[in-house]
Parts: structure tokens; sequence; C-alpha cells
């Protein structure tokens, strides 16, 4: 018999990313799509700091960049990082820098033409923003 973990926090985070009922079967399969791909990203993302033993900076700030909550002020993240406000945004915005480079990487990896990464990347954006 295999144990099968219910992770009540992780299905209720990719429930929210499904499709309403109003959703064609296009937009379902793009919105699954950018979702995965974030998710790729994500995944690079924290192995990345991780091996370069940043993983605890990663774990703070990780709230901040997808969005989760509760977001800790960059005050407190500083203080439990033990480095200056500033140190903690300046990390904020390298890690932002690096995730959006991992997101272009992911999707040039589905494009056959290379001059096409900027309007799929624009394409995945907005998928995000509906």
């Amino acid at each position: 018999m295999q144990t099968v973990s219910l992770d009540a926090e992780e299905a209720e985070r990719r429930f929210r990313y499904e499709p309403t009922a109003e959703s064609t079967p296009e937009e379902a399969f793009e919105q699954r799509w950018a979702m995965a791909v974030l998710e790729q990203a994500l995944s690079r993302l924290q192995s990345e700091w991780a091996d370069t033993d940043r993983g605890q900076q990663f774990e703070c700030l990780k709230p901040h960049l997808t969005g989760q909550e509760p977001r800790i002020p960059f005050k407190q993240v500083g203080a439990r990082l033990r480095m200056s406000e500033s140190s903690a945004r300046g990390a904020m915005y390298r890690l932002r820098q690096r995730f959006g480079q991992l997101i272009r990487e992911e999707v040039a990896e589905t494009v056959a033409d290379p001059d096409q990464l900027d309007d799929e990347v624009h394409h995945l954006l907005g998928i995000l923003g509906r």
C-alpha cells in the first residue's frame, strides 16, 4: 500500500490557479502552461540559492516574490537574516532579477524561433494577469 501525502496548503495554492467554469479549454491550457513555467523557474531559483548557502534568504524572501501571505516587512526579514533592511531589499532585487532570467530561459525552451521569445514572455505575463 502506497502512502500519499495530503499537503492542504499546496492543494489550496494550486486550486486558486485552476481555471474557472467560464474558461475555454485553450485558456485553461494556457493558464496551466504559465503556472508550470513559473513553478519550474521558482524551483530552479530555490535550488540555486540553496546551493550557494542562501537557502534561508530564499525562504524568507519567497513570500515577497510569489505574493504569498504573510509577507514579513523587510526590516524584520533583515533582522532574521542578520542583515540591514537595505541589504534585505537588495537581496530581494537580485532574487527578482534572477527569477525573471529563469522565466525567460524556461519560455525560451518552448519557442522554435529565438526572435519570438519577447512576444512569448509578454503572452505569458498577459495570461498571468487575467
